[in-house]
């Protein structure tokens, strides 16, 4: 099932996908809550940079196991603590792998 809103996404129509994304975000899609956090986080389309709304959206898509939210997160944290970033990057890399797992057990 694609998630409403990833689409726009991909094809980087970030005004669309944004109003989307929010709504499959807030039913607790993890994708949608990192996409959410990206077009914050770097102002795209005609979006102003919200780093708090990026930081949040990140953090709900990481609380899930979202490897590429936690590994965002971490990018956003380094200028504040570096030991707490490190720790994010551990723990993406250790979501991914979990995702590898259940994706080979699943197969």
């Amino acid at each position: 099932m694609l998630i409403p809103g990833i689409k726009e996404f991909r094809a980087q129509d970030y005004t669309e996908a944004l109003p989307l994304l929010l709504e499959s975000a807030h039913d607790g899609y993890a994708e949608a809550q990192c996409a959410v956090g990206n077009i914050y986080q770097l102002g795209l389309g005609d979006i102003d940079i919200d780093e708090m709304k990026a930081i949040h959206w990140y953090y709900q898509a990481a609380n899930q196991g979202y490897s590429s939210a936690t590994s965002n997160l971490a990018g956003m944290i380094w200028p504040i603590s570096s030991d707490a970033a490190a720790a994010l990057n551990q723990l993406a890399q250790q979501q991914k792998a979990e995702a590898m797992e259940e994706t080979v057990l699943a197969g």
